[in-house]
């Protein structure tokens, strides 16, 4: 992993100053691929934040055992009991 790591960054770096020559900010394109690249960071972060971190909050032996044992309705209306 090291080592793709120390291969990708200088190739990556090259491409973007390659790139930087030609590149028009408000282009169409640039516009397009900008918008793209930003909705699949921010899906991948909603993603992430929804799935696998809350997900384990929700099926730790604490919250599982505590909504097996009690009233839901009163877990809903009380905050206090997650903490």
């Amino acid at each position: 992993m090291a080592l793709f790591f120390s291969f990708t960054t200088p190739l990556g770096i090259a491409i973007g100053m390659g790139i930087s020559k030609v590149y028009k900010d408000n282009s169409p394109t640039a516009l397009i691929v900008e918008g793209v690249l930003n909705s699949a960071s921010s899906g991948i972060l909603i993603y992430v934040a929804l799935v696998d971190l809350l997900a384990a909050d929700f099926m730790s032996p604490k919250s599982t055992s505590q909504w097996a044992t009690s009233d839901r309705s009163s877990n809903c209306s009380s905050s206090r009991r997650w903490i």
